[in-house]
C-alpha cells in the first residue's frame, strides 16, 4: 500500500467507527476525518464496506432496536 492508501484506509475506518458509535451527522464525520468532498468520501466508503455511510448508520439503528 502507498502512504496515501494507508491514510485513506485509516480515515475510512475511523469514519465507520464514528458513524456506528456517535450521533454525528455524516457531514460532520467527513469533516472530522479530514476529508472535504462528500461524493468522493461516499465512493471510497462504499468501495471499502460495500455499503454507503447511510446504510451503515441504518444498521446501527436496527441493531439497537
Amino acid at each position: 500500500m502507498t502512504p496515501n492508501q494507508i491514510i485513506q484506509t485509516v480515515r475510512l475506518e475511523r469514519a465507520h467507527t464514528l458513524i456506528l458509535e456517535s450521533n454525528m451527522t455524516i457531514t460532520e464525520v467527513i469533516g472530522k476525518i479530514g476529508m472535504n468532498d462528500p461524493k468522493y468520501f461516499r465512493k471510497k466508503f462504499k468501495e471499502k464496506y460495500n455499503m454507503t455511510p447511510t446504510e451503515v448508520r441504518k444498521t446501527r439503528i436496527i441493531d439497537r432496536s
